[in-house]
């Protein structure tokens, strides 16, 4: 590095019980009680650079697997220098209001079975920038990695997510692990999900609420208050996932879907009504494999089936009309 080291924020390193099908705490039950939720906020390392990217630092010694993340700043070599590191992802993203730039990058090292992750905000005049996460870790099943969920609607922060490559039945109802909100006035990052607590969530329109389904359940958990509702699906067997808020926020509609079977998958469309703590269910289960593309206006949402056909359909009633 030619201007000063960087701060490691840390190495992730999953714990191999998430990982596999079994643990051995068995998870409580869910409660219809809220639960108390501790915000953490963590201060963010905060540079002024005259070059766009920092260099990766890197361990000096094996690091066994811990859920604690270990903070370093020795100097060690840029990945970019290792040979029998593959570059899975370099990619650029711009704010809606063109005024930020976030980096993200996902390398791996199949000979030392370690990965390397970086997620970054830049101004786009290269002014600032937020190292939100660098992190070395050893690679069991894959890379853990951060990528950018949403950006607020004051333009003024980052929620982002980790992911990783998933394994098991419910796959195709991953879409994040856990959520954080990287806040660049502040410049401080807030957990809003833990890791591996939820496999799919959507954040509200106006931000306070989040929506996510995990092993526990279907919750809703209020961000301003951090407490959690938990929902019962009226299906029992199968995994949901692919959650769409409506645009006023009284509801949302959610897909469950039945997996690990021999025969074409089978979905099922609900709408949750939270504010009534009632699941509707609009679509049976059904091999057409509806998936929610989207809820823009209260009377319509868009759907597609597994042929990539299009459909609206009533958030009421559950009826059906191709799009034109």
């Amino acid at each position: 590095m030619t201007n000063g080291k960087y701060l490691v924020v840390g190495i992730v390193v999953i714990n191999l019980s998430l990982f596999v099908g079994c643990n051995a705490n068995p998870k409580p039950q869910p409660s219809t009680t809220p639960l108390s939720i501790v915000a953490t906020r963590t201060p963010l390392h905060w540079t002024n650079l005259a070059t766009p990217r920092p260099r990766a630092t890197r361990p000096a010694n094996t690091v066994e697997p811990t859920l604690t993340p270990l903070y370093l700043n020795e100097p060690t070599p840029d990945f970019r220098s290792l040979e029998s590191f593959h570059v899975a992802e370099d990619r650029d993203f711009i704010s809606p209001d063109g005024k930020w730039i976030v980096h993200t990058i996902v390398a791996r090292d199949p000979q030392r079975s370690e990965d390397y992750t970086y997620l970054a905000v830049e101004r786009t005049d290269g002014s600032e920038q937020f190292i939100i996460e660098e992190n070395w870790s050893l690679d069991y099943f894959g890379p853990v990695w951060p990528e950018p969920y949403r950006w607020s609607n004051d333009g003024n922060s980052l929620y982002y997510i980790h992911n990783l490559i998933p394994d098991g039945c419910d796959t195709a109802w991953k879409n994040a692990w856990d959520l954080y909100r990287a806040d660049l006035l502040s410049k401080t990052t807030e957990q809003l999900l833990p890791f591996a607590q939820g496999k799919s969530l959507a954040l509200s329109p106006d931000e306070t609420l989040l929506a996510y389904y995990g092993d526990d359940g279907l919750f809703l958990r209020d961000l301003k208050k951090h407490t959690d509702r938990h929902f019962d699906l009226p299906i029992n067997f199968g995994v949901a996932g692919n959650i769409v808020w409506s645009p006023d926020q009284s509801s949302a509609l959610i897909v469950w879907g039945g997996y690990c079977t021999p025969d074409l998958p089978e979905h099922a469309i609900m709408r949750v009504d939270w504010a009534l703590n009632r699941i509707v269910t609009l679509i049976e289960p059904t091999t057409d494999a509806y998936l929610i593309v989207s809820w823009e206006e209260m009377n319509r949402a868009l759907i597609k089936d597994r042929l990539n056909r299009f459909f609206w359909i009533d958030p009421i009633t559950g009826e059906l009309t191709p799009r034109e």
